[in-house]
C-alpha cells in the first residue's frame, strides 16, 4: 500500500508542476543564445607579476594597450588542434606574433604557427599563453615593461611563477562614470 501511496503522490505533483509550469513565462521572454557565434572580445593583456599592459606597438593613444581575443577554428590551422587563440590588433590585419624568439605585432595567417597562442588556466584565474611556433610562453621580463618568451610550466605539481601568469582585463579606454543614483532623503518624525 505504501508503493501505491507514493506512486499517487508522485503522479499528483507531476501534474500540479506541469499544470502551473504552461503559465510560466520564463520561457516566453527568454531569448535563445546561440552558443556557434564566435564573441571576440576588445581585451588589455596584462602581467600578473607587474599589472603592465601588453602594448601592440602600434598606436600613440590607449589603443596601443587593447588586443582582441579570437578563437581560431582547427579546421583553418594546420595543426588541427581546437583552443588555438590569437590576439589581433584592434582595426589592424596584425596579431601578436613570435619569430626568432621575440614578440611582435605581425600577420595573422592561422596557418602560420607564429600567431597562434594556447591559453593554459591555472587554478588562480591568471594564464599562461603558449607560443606554438616556440613552445615557450609569454613572461614578463626583468624590467617594468619588459616582455619575452620563456619556458612553460605545466607540472601541475609545481607552483607557476608570477611572471609567466597573465590576465585578461577590460580593454584600455577612456570611460564615463556611472550616473550617479538618486539618494532618498529620510525625514525624522
Amino acid at each position: 500500500m505504501t508503493n501505491f501511496i507514493q506512486t499517487v503522490f508522485k503522479i499528483g505533483l507531476f501534474s500540479i508542476f506541469t499544470f502551473f509550469s504552461q503559465f510560466s513565462s520564463a520561457d516566453i521572454d527568454a531569448e535563445l543564445i546561440d552558443d556557434m557565434v564566435q564573441v571576440n572580445p576588445l581585451i588589455s593583456l596584462r602581467s600578473l607579476e607587474t599589472g603592465v599592459p601588453l602594448i601592440n606597438g602600434q598606436y600613440k593613444d590607449q589603443r596601443n594597450f587593447q588586443w582582441i581575443i579570437s578563437e581560431v577554428p582547427a579546421s583553418e590551422t594546420t595543426f588541427k588542434k581546437a583552443g588555438l587563440t590569437q590576439f589581433r590588433v584592434p582595426g589592424l590585419e596584425r596579431c601578436l606574433y613570435t619569430i626568432q624568439n621575440r614578440l611582435i605585432s605581425e600577420s595573422c595567417d592561422p596557418k602560420d604557427a607564429g600567431s597562434l597562442w594556447v591559453i593554459i588556466p591555472t587554478v588562480l584565474g591568471g594564464v599562461e599563453i603558449k607560443s606554438m611556433r616556440t613552445n615557450t610562453c609569454l613572461s614578463a621580463g626583468r624590467k617594468y615593461n619588459d616582455y619575452r618568451l620563456a619556458p612553460c610550466q605545466e607540472n601541475e605539481k609545481i607552483t607557476v611563477s608570477p611572471k609567466l601568469l597573465w590576465f585578461f582585463s577590460p580593454a584600455s579606454m577612456p570611460a564615463k562614470l556611472s550616473p550617479a543614483f538618486p539618494i532618498a532623503v529620510i525625514e525624522k518624525e
